[in-house]
């Protein structure tokens, strides 16, 4: 039994070394940690949250393309007076037909419902990524346009 016991102990020793070995020798590069944004995450960002103020100006003059990124039970309830409907889980569904109806300098803001919803900053970021240099993001758009009293549908 202690002769077990001891052949045991020098086998876990004898595979620890090893797998420190092996792993010392290894010549891939390490992967870069969640935290760490890609450069085209970066300049998704920098000034892409929009304010209620700044959406409705672009509203009025017409600016901008306005997409819901809610689901469409949820758009067929209400939605911005103009808005299309881009449902955020259903990207890979719509996008082909997106990418050849709208132009790529088209200014777009999304929007969805809810302080914790971040539906509107995931499509936006979704549609920069495919090209969409101009995509902006309300942040509880849905609720600020409804307390704001703007057009609705």
């Amino acid at each position: 039994m202690k002769q077990t016991l001891v052949e045991t102990i020098i086998i876990i020793i004898v595979s620890v070394c090893v797998g420190f070995l092996v792993n010392g020798f290894q010549t891939k590069t390490p992967v870069r940690p969640q935290t760490d944004k890609t450069e085209q995450e970066e300049s998704f960002d920098a000034g892409r949250q929009l304010t209620i103020e700044e959406a409705v100006q672009d509203f009025k003059s017409q600016s901008a393309l306005f997409a819901d990124a809610r689901s469409s039970y949820d758009f067929d309830a209400g939605h911005i007076h103009g808005a299309i409907n881009l449902p955020e889980h259903e990207f890979d569904e719509w996008i082909g037909d997106f990418l050849g109806e709208i132009d790529f300098n088209t200014k777009i803001i999304t929007y969805c419902h809810g302080p914790d919803c971040f539906l509107a900053n995931d499509l936006a970021e979704k549609l920069f990524a495919a090209g969409f240099q101009h995509t902006h993001y309300i942040t509880d758009g849905w609720e600020k346009w409804q307390k704001r009293k703007m057009p609705v549908q």
